[in-house]
């Protein structure tokens, strides 16, 4: 999109880009250049139009519709379809739309701390408010996300009213925690194990979302009418991911909590924080599972929005790799009490999905694989389906990544 005025295509594009910009828990809309003009539609409108696919989106599966979240640049499920990233601002004006840049004010990373203790303050708050006369369980991993929720109970001497829930995902990491320290901090404490026989169970719902949130669905699955705190986006609202390093772009030298990001080097092409999507996966979606509800204190709009107006200038790139901004907000909350179990992060903690994993096809529902070849399917793409899945058969097992591709093709198209 070098031009930055376009012929409005349609009644239906000038309802969709007036005055709009893209949010992160939004429903996306996905926009098409043709000659002079600006087309745009919802996924829904692509995918019952019929709309020719992009080979890409077979061979990558976990972020539908699109084929990557952390560059947005890499595209979408739709042959030359794109998806503006969220500093893109559209505007409709006797039958052109204009595309512009939003202007954001920017905020010291200090200022983002001081706006983010009150947001999460208030945002956990009024859970506790809504749910007074019930439990709470609060899905807790032991990472530094669901401490910094842990640390907000404390402050407010809820120990007796609420129950760490822990997911023990055998598939993804081994470690085995008995939360000792929590229980003598007056917190009951349950753990459920996650394994294959999980994971297959969300596979065989036939649901894309559900399937790579199969530890969410699994633990909504169990508990029935609950409510259930999630430290999910904590990587984003709390700054300890590799996006942030790119943005300040300055090698991480010394050892810190996120083990992923040590010894990180400059890089000359650094994702912008526009093309990259804050939102990890649909957990919201599954809120209502089994009449449970979920809440994510960690992670809305006005904190994404926030995220995306910080000043990475002059930045200090350990605040990042060291998980600095929790550990700060931690300390206000408790002081040095938490520090014990402030270790090093568990890169295999909750959804986390393996695309090369072996699913064993004799216990997937036959039907996941009933697929028709329409108009709109690229022919190297499903042709390659066919083959992956004559070659499962042989072999009694299917890779997760394959069966997600063909999920999404069973469910939409």
């Amino acid at each position: 999109m070098q031009h930055n005025i376009f012929e409005c295509f349609d009644d239906t594009t000038r309802q969709l880009l007036f005055n709009f910009k893209q949010k992160d828990l939004q429903k996306k809309i996905f926009v098409k250049i043709k000659n002079q003009s600006i087309i745009a539609r919802t996924m829904e409108q692509l995918i019952n139009d019929l709309v020719y696919l992009s080979d890409k989106i077979y061979y990558n599966p976990s972020y539908f519709p699109l084929v990557s979240r952390d560059d947005l640049r890499s595209g979408t499920a739709w042959k030359d379809w794109l998806c503006p990233n969220f500093d893109t601002q559209f505007t409709y004006k006797d039958n052109m739309i204009i595309i512009g840049t939003t202007r954001k004010n920017k905020i010291s990373i200090n200022q983002y701390i001081e706006k983010l203790e009150k947001i999460l303050d208030s945002n956990i708050s009024e859970i506790i408010r809504k749910n007074k006369n019930s439990k709470l369980f609060l899905c807790y991993s032991g990472g530094i996300d669901s401490v910094l929720i842990l640390s907000y109970l404390i402050k407010k001497k809820l120990q007796d009213k609420v129950v760490l829930i822990n997911f023990s995902n055998i598939i993804t990491s081994k470690k085995i925690n008995t939360f000792d320290f929590e229980k003598k901090l007056g917190f009951e404490v349950q753990t459920i194990k996650i394994g294959l026989d999980e994971l297959i169970t969300a596979c065989n719902t036939g649901e894309h979302e559900i399937a790579i949130c199969y530890t969410t669905y699994t633990l909504l699955n169990l508990y029935k009418n609950c409510t259930f705190v999630f430290g999910f986006h904590g990587n984003q609202s709390l700054l300890h991911k590799k996006i942030f390093l790119e943005q300040i772009n300055k090698e991480v030298s010394k050892k810190g909590y996120c083990s992923s990001l040590n010894n990180w080097k400059t890089t000359k092409n650094p994702t912008p924080l526009e093309e990259h999507c804050l939102l990890m996966k649909p957990w919201h979606k599954l809120d209502g599972t089994n009449d449970c509800k979920i809440f994510t204190p960690l992670g809305n709009e006005e904190i994404f929005e926030m995220v995306r107006s910080i000043e990475w200038n002059n930045i200090d790139p350990h605040i990042i790799s060291d998980a600095k901004v929790a550990r700060q907000i931690i300390n206000e909350n408790v002081g040095n009490l938490l520090d014990p179990i402030i270790l090093e992060e568990d890169i295999g903690e909750l959804d986390n999905v393996i695309g090369d994993l072996d699913i064993p096809m004799d216990k997937l529902d036959n039907q996941l694989f009933k697929i028709q070849e329409k108009s709109c399917h690229d022919k190297k793409g499903y042709d390659w389906l066919l083959f992956e899945y004559g070659r499962a058969k042989v072999k009694n097992s299917i890779k997760l990544n394959t069966l997600l591709s063909y999920m999404i093709v069973k469910k939409y198209f």
